[in-house]
């Protein structure tokens, strides 16, 4: 069935103008300048003035502008869904306000920071407050274009455009440490790289041409999404590398900063490797990463023998694939939902959560180190002990970290896809059912060893499983399992022997929950559902 409404949901590997190397290129920029730009502006923050606890302090009231941020998207939401309103477009309002309001923020704590900083700690802590208050929308609505894109070639582009973050950090340290230039001039320009960064994403937005916003929710219903098991087990995950990236970040790396021959190393590797290595996927990002960390924790003595310092370049390099792997595992968790603003919001605050905590294990090891000298390297290799354990348990059956079918692989990243009768044949298929009039099977033998399937509950498991996630009632479930087959409300009305209001308002009332607009998106998000 191709539509109006099939054709503006487009699927991640998809024809759409967003993942167009163009659109590919000014993404990897928008990223580049946000980072670039939040972590100038952290060296500034250190160099103008002096915060309780040093980067702690950045840390803590970073995760308070995420945390209000994401409060703001689920009061919101809440109270249209309780108003029985459709929630589409308000996330995607809210992030736009919010980059504007952050922008504006930057801009009033970058003069005060840089013209006098107050000695007072709650009045300084504000002003940096401001100062980070554009991070949460704008890492969101980075985090969005990149979910908008084939799953591949997010991946690679996160990767090429978080290394070159990493190193354009470094030089500009560097530039800033070796000439006069101080805290003032690395302040401003870490400021207009993240309004540059604010709009060059609006900017890319806005000329989406015919291909679904990608600041809006409205493109997700055709996702296949994750269980909520899933979803709790990738926001784990996210937690737990952020952590170890906070503590490498805070403890291991001097000055908050990597080396500039960490990031060309690490550069060149993931150049290589999406150059030779198409296929790379999810698990050998988490492989070089972990190896690189554990290698410069455990073999330190033996390796700065060899080269002095060459440990602390080890450890380098594993900072900046754990960052790279958050992003990677961000992106994938955002495409899968329905409500992507709040799922980028979400992950993103979980990133930095896991960042607090990371700095907050740096400050207590860096403590204990002064009393006792093994206590700073044992507790890094408790970290990583831990941290591989914690994966092994929460990532067994997780789908980043399970092999996928390469016949399900290369038909998602098919240029053009396959069609809606195609997709439900094979689906049905699958299941073992019989597959619909035109739609033919593959193969003799596939098509002698099916059995029936249960059609009631080819139809009712996905509904149910919504119903689960947004709160439907039995009879709205039983509504939705009626518009996922495409019946009109003069069927449901006597089928269910109510009157054509009733079915009208519990209708209005599963659009709402589920944030759609019409039959065809609620048959996109059951089948959606049924795939996951």
């Amino acid at each position: 069935m191709a539509d109006t409404a099939s054709k503006r949901i487009a699927a991640p590997g998809g024809p759409s103008p967003l993942v167009a190397p163009p659109a590919v290129l000014a993404s990897s920029c928008c990223l580049i300048l946000m980072f670039t730009g939040a972590w100038t502006c952290d060296y500034a923050v250190l160099c103008l003035a002096s915060p309780p606890g040093d980067y702690l302090s950045i840390r803590g009231t970073s995760l308070a502008a995420y945390l209000l941020f994401f409060l703001l998207l689920c009061l919101a939401a809440r109270r249209r869904e309780r108003r029985r309103a459709a929630v589409y477009g308000l996330s995607s309002a809210i992030l736009r306000r919010g980059i504007a309001l952050g922008c504006i923020g930057l801009v009033a704590g970058s003069i005060a920071l840089t013209t006098a900083a107050p000695r007072d700690d709650g009045a300084l802590l504000a002003l940096i407050f401001l100062v980070k208050s554009v991070g949460p929308p704008l890492s969101a609505a980075v985090l969005l274009l990149f979910a908008s894109m084939a799953p591949a070639r997010a991946s690679k582009a996160a990767g090429l455009a978080m290394t070159l973050a990493f190193l354009a950090e470094c030089l500009l340290r560097l530039a800033f440490e070796l000439t006069s230039l101080g805290g003032e001039a690395a302040l401003i320009f870490g400021a207009l790289c993240q309004i540059g960064g604010c709009c060059a994403t609006s900017a890319l937005a806005r000329r989406h041409g015919s291909a679904p916003n990608p600041l809006d929710d409205r493109h997700a219903a055709a996702q296949p999404g994750w269980s909520r098991k899933s979803l709790v087990k990738a926001l784990a995950c996210i937690a737990a590398t952020a952590l170890m990236l906070g503590y490498l970040r805070t403890g291991a790396s001097p000055g908050n900063s990597v080396g500039a021959i960490a990031a060309v190393t690490v550069f060149v590797a993931i150049a290589a490797g999406a150059w030779c290595l198409p296929n790379a996927d999810t698990r050998s990002l988490f492989a070089a990463a972990i190896i690189c960390v554990s290698g410069a924790f455990l073999l330190e003595p033996l390796i700065d023998l060899a080269a002095p310092r060459a440990s602390s370049v080890l450890a380098d390099c594993g900072t900046i694939l754990f960052e790279i792997l958050i992003w990677v595992i961000s992106v994938s968790l955002v495409r899968t939902r329905l409500r992507m603003v709040r799922a980028a919001a979400g992950a993103r605050l979980a990133t930095v959560f896991g960042h607090f905590a990371g700095a907050v294990a740096a400050a207590l090891a860096a403590n204990a180190g002064a009393q006792l000298p093994e206590a700073s390297q044992a507790t890094s290799l408790a970290l990583v002990f831990v941290y591989v354990v914690l994966l092994l348990v929460v990532a067994r059956d997780f789908p980043l970290f399970s092999p996928a079918d390469p016949a399900t692989e290369r038909a998602a990243s098919s240029p053009g896809g396959a069609s809606g009768e195609e997709a439900a044949a094979r689906m049905l298929s699958a299941a073992g059912a019989p597959a619909p009039d035109g739609a033919h099977r593959d193969g003799d033998a596939a098509s002698a060893g099916a059995t029936p399937v249960d059609e009631e509950r080819y139809w009712a498991d996905p509904c149910r499983a919504l119903a689960d996630r947004f709160g439907l009632t039995p009879r709205e479930t039983e509504v939705l399992e009626q518009l996922a087959q495409g019946r009109d409300l003069a069927f449901m009305e006597e089928k269910f022997v109510l009157s054509r209001n009733t079915v009208k308002m519990h209708v209005r009332n599963v659009y709402a929950k589920l944030g759609i607009h019409g039959k065809q998106e609620a048959i996109d998000l059951v089948e959606a559902t049924r795939r996951r």
